[in-house]
Order: C-alpha cells, then structure tokens, then sequence
C-alpha cells in the first residue's frame, strides 16, 4: 500500500488503472479510473474528485484506501465505487463531500468529519443516466451485507437523500434514525415543528420512491441539540425508529 503523509495530494501523485476505453459517441472516447491500495495520513486535497464517465460499464472506483485526520476543499464522486474504504477523520472547508449516484461496500467513516452529502442522481438533466445507475446500484445493493458503517462519526452536516438502503447503513441509534415511507407520507411528523431542512428532506426521500430514509443530528452542528431533540420526539412517538 503506497502512503502519503503531511502533503497536499494531487491525483497525478496517486497511480490509477484505466478501464477499457468506452466510445461515447463519433467523435470522442472517455476512460474511467481505478485507485487501489492508498494510505493518506494528514494530507489535503483540493478540488478533487473521482467521476464515472459514460454509461454504467467499468465504473471509477476507489478501493482499499485509507484516510486518517485528512482535510478536503472540495471532493465529487460521480457514479463511482468506493469498496473497502476508511476514513477516519476528514474535515471539509469551503464545500461538502457530494457523492452523486455513487455505490458503497464496507465503508467506514469515523472521528471528527465535515460536511456530507449524498445524492441519490448522477445529474439533473438526463432521467435515462439516472435510471440507469440507479438501477446498477440496487443490483449492487440486492445482496450486499453492508454499505456503510458512520457508528463513530461526528458530522458537521449528513444528508443520504435516499442514496443508500439504511438497513445496509451501521449507525448509532442515538443520533441516527429511520422514517418509513408510510410515516412521511402520513404527515403526523410535521406536528412536531419540522426545520425547514428537515421538511426538504422529507420531500426528497418520498420523491426518490424508497421505503425507508436516515436522518442524522450531526454532532458537530451548531444545531445538533435542535435537531437531535426534534427527532427524539419522533422517536418517542414512534414516527422514527
């Protein structure tokens, strides 16, 4: 496993393998990436990203990698795959860590993070790209033991925006609860004074069409007591598990 330590990492630094060309249209090919076998110890990185180009066929992915007490001015991931992947302690600066349409097995995050964002779409104009990962990641999720461990993970901000089962989710169910589909859809929850971030992620998870969605209080919000109190009412109402 190769290791970087107290550097500013650029991604011409970290050896990559290349999947077989796709052909895109007439006129040009694009090529996706694999990094494996990383360690990244106190090291920043700045505005990278790991992107799937194309359809759904030979995925960027990460896997193998570690990350300890790093920092990250902006990281994208676009319909890659992160297998295998630690992360403990990883805090963001001007933007969040947006993960778009992006597949996950046996990921741990853990100790002081920034700010998270997951998105369920790859882009916002293109319904068939969308369907198609979308429906490549429910495949890869049909068997799957777990996805996601954020048991010991301290958030600035997390939203899953339904981009991730939450029964593949290990959680700590303190700080971290599950609506059904049937409880957002009864509007009892919004009897309890709902944030307006709350409300907006309420809509999204029923636009998305899963059964279930994660909420989390972020233990390193200035409205981590707000939010937390909030959800354990609805806990307490059994509107949350």
């Amino acid at each position: 496993m190769q290791r970087f330590e107290n550097q500013v990492v650029q991604r011409e630094q970290c050896p990559v393998s290349l999947a077989p060309p796709e052909k895109i249209d007439f006129f040009r090919h694009a090529q996706n990436r694999t990094l494996q076998d990383l360690e990244f110890v106190k090291c920043e990185f700045v505005g990278e990203g790991l992107a799937t180009y194309g359809r759904a066929v030979n995925r960027s992915a990460a896997r193998d990698i570690r990350l300890k007490n790093c920092r990250v001015n902006s990281f994208f991931g676009i319909g890659a795959i992160f297998d295998d992947v630690s992360v403990d302690g990883l805090l963001t600066t001007r933007h969040p860590v947006i993960l778009s349409a992006c597949a996950l097995r046996h990921v741990v995050i853990k100790g002081k993070c920034g700010r998270f964002l997951f998105n369920r779409q790859i882009c916002h104009d293109d319904d068939r790209r969308n369907a198609e990962f979308i429906a490549d990641n429910d495949e890869l999720y049909r068997n799957l033991d777990w996805a996601l461990d954020i048991t010991d993970a301290d958030f600035s901000a997390f939203e899953i925006r339904a981009s991730i089962p939450p029964r593949l989710i290990r959680r700590n169910p303190d700080s971290h609860f599950i609506m059904s589909r049937a409880v957002a859809l009864s509007n009892e929850w919004k009897n309890y004074e709902p944030s307006g971030a709350f409300q907006i992620g309420v809509s999204m998870f029923l636009e998305s069409g899963a059964d279930e969605e994660l909420f989390v209080a972020a233990r390193r919000s200035k409205h981590f007591e707000a939010e937390l109190n909030f959800l354990r009412r609805l806990k307490s109402a059994e509107l949350v598990a």
